[in-house]
C-alpha cells in the first residue's frame, strides 16, 4: 500500500467499480475513511477523465481585485503546458495546437 491515501483511494477506485460509485458519489466520505480531512463548508466533486475527455481545473478568481487585474497583465514566468496523451497544447501570448 502507498504511504499517501489519496494514492491508494485512486487505486482502490480503479479495482473496484462499487468503490469507484461511491468515491464518485460522496468524495467527502471517502476521504474520511482514509484519513483526509475536508475543511468544512468545501465541497469536493470528482470527475474521471476518459480515453475521449479531459477535465480541466479553473482556479477560484483571487478574492482581492488589484490581484486579479495584475495576474491578468503580467505574462508567465514559462509557457503553460498542457499534455494530454498523443496532444500538446502550449499557451504563451498565443494559441496553439501541436503533437508532441
Amino acid at each position: 500500500m502507498s504511504a499517501n491515501p489519496y494514492d491508494e483511494i485512486v487505486a482502490k477506485a480503479w479495482a473496484d467499480d462499487w468503490f469507484k460509485k461511491r468515491f464518485l458519489a460522496d468524495p467527502e466520505s471517502i476521504f474520511r475513511e482514509h484519513g483526509i480531512e475536508v475543511p468544512a463548508g468545501i465541497h469536493v466533486r470528482v470527475v474521471e477523465d476518459t480515453p475521449t475527455e479531459r477535465h480541466v481545473v479553473l482556479p477560484p478568481k483571487p478574492a482581492v481585485p488589484a490581484v486579479a487585474a495584475v495576474a491578468a497583465t503580467v505574462p508567465p514566468a514559462s509557457p503553460r503546458r498542457i499534455h494530454f496523451t498523443g496532444w500538446t497544447n502550449t499557451f504563451a501570448g498565443g494559441s496553439g495546437a501541436s503533437k508532441p
